[in-house]
């Protein structure tokens, strides 16, 4: 099984303060074979978007995170 190529350089997982939350999204998107194309960030980050660091992977922005100037990948 192949995941995301993409999934060691994302930083949205290190910004989760509760980790099980971050698991989820992985089992759910980053780690499945053929799941991780549907991806919102990695949709954005292979397509030459910039890529929000509060982007989720169903393309929903997480409301409660401060973001700084350079919080983008």
């Amino acid at each position: 099984m192949v995941g995301c190529t993409r999934q060691s350089d994302c930083p949205l997982f290190e910004r989760f303060v509760v980790s099980g939350s971050a698991n989820i999204w992985r089992l759910l998107y980053c780690d499945k074979e053929e799941k991780f194309k549907t991806c919102a960030r990695y949709e954005a980050g292979i397509n030459g978007r910039t890529v929000p660091v509060n982007l989720l992977p169903n393309g929903q922005l997480l409301r409660s995170m401060r973001l700084g100037a350079d919080d983008v990948c």
